[in-house]
């Protein structure tokens, strides 16, 4: 829940929160469908560019919900 809280607090900053996205890139990458879907939307709301491609390999997520808010985060 830390970081589900966590990721929220860093979209709601927007691109001024782009240092934490290397965090951000890890949590995409984890075990936990709703931490994945977070950290993507979180990545489109900061528009930290060198995600592009862990976003677009999140397109293809097992779990629809990480694969729409990948794409929403592509989007922006």
């Amino acid at each position: 829940e830390l970081k589900a809280g966590a990721a929220s607090a860093l979209a709601a900053i927007g691109p001024a929160a782009s240092p934490a996205a290397p965090a951000l890139l890890a949590m995409l990458t984890g075990s936990e469908a709703s931490q994945r879907s977070l950290a993507a939307f979180a990545l489109g709301e900061i528009g930290h560019r060198p995600a592009l491609p862990a976003l677009k390999k999140a397109l293809k997520d097992a779990d629809r919900g990480v694969a729409v808010d990948a794409a929403l985060a592509l989007w922006k």
